[in-house]
């Protein structure tokens, strides 16, 4: 195993760590969240290629369902329809558990993104900063950065390149130590999800603006897909933390439901 593989085998599992043992800190049980994140994991990868291969335009081949690129939208959404539906079988306290989530899920990323730093894929645009990062031969992108004529032949390297994936990273460290903050506050159930909603939402819309986009990547008003995806996850975000803040708040992402309180976690 490869040092990447390695970052994000790790990655899954700290997240995985930090998950259950938050869940426990509220009196929930570590058999029944470890369930629920080791069934929910192969869609994390299948939720993530989809996404990936539907954003870029690109075809379900074999090659590109073996190759590099990954959605986290895709990713998040696969696993939460597959929890609303376990909440709607088999109620569970379903906003909780997302709170818990949530500090694992920033903690993976930050593995995530390191792993993509090292094998090359996911970087930036050309940048003239002194923190633009050359990427060598064996970058995993490296012939798409010689045809976009963004490699230094006397060099044997690419222009500096915006490290997005180290931003990425930078980000997740710094959410994390804030949701966890919140997360320990013990306030309404869902406020901890929405924070890193509306967090990772804004820092993704601007990021986009620096990252590389296939040829083929949809664009729709001058925006990325994903930059659209970005500000709806933001305005909900929002709309759920300004309903659910109000005393009498019923109406998005309402308060948990009698038979999730009734919940034996």
């Amino acid at each position: 195993m490869g040092t990447p593989q390695f970052l994000q085998a790790a990655g899954l599992l700290a997240g995985f760590a930090v998950t259950v043992h938050g869940w426990h800190l509220i009196g929930g049980s570590r058999r029944e969240a470890a369930q629920r994140l080791i069934l929910a994991s192969p869609l994390v990868f299948v939720g993530g290629k989809a996404w990936y291969l539907a954003e870029n335009g690109l075809a379900p081949t074999a090659a590109n369902l073996r190759g590099p690129g990954y959605s986290l939208y895709g990713s998040v959404a696969l696993v939460l329809l597959f929890w609303f539906l376990w909440n709607w079988i088999r109620p569970f306290p379903f906003l909780r558990f997302l709170d818990a989530v949530t500090p694992g899920a920033a903690v993976g990323l930050v593995f995530g993104r390191l792993s993509c730093f090292l094998r090359g894929c996911c970087s930036g645009l050309p940048t003239g900063g002194a923190w633009g990062v050359r990427l060598s031969p064996s970058a995993l992108f490296y012939p798409e950065y010689v045809v976009r004529g963004w490699t230094e032949s006397n060099l044997g390297t690419t222009v500096p390149l915006h490290p997005t994936q180290l931003y990425g990273a930078g980000f997740a460290l710094i959410a994390f130590a804030l949701l966890l903050r919140t997360y320990k506050r013990r306030g309404r159930s869902g406020r901890v999800f929405l924070c890193g909603v509306l967090a990772y939402g804004v820092f993704r819309f601007f990021l986009e603006y620096c990252r590389i986009h296939d040829s083929s990547a949809i664009m729709l008003g001058g925006f990325y897909l994903t930059q659209w995806v970005s500000l709806a996850a933001a305005g909900l975000a929002a709309l759920g933390l300004w309903t659910r803040g109000r005393p009498s708040s019923t109406t998005f992402l309402s308060p948990e439901r009698s038979s999730e309180r009734r919940s034996t976690d």
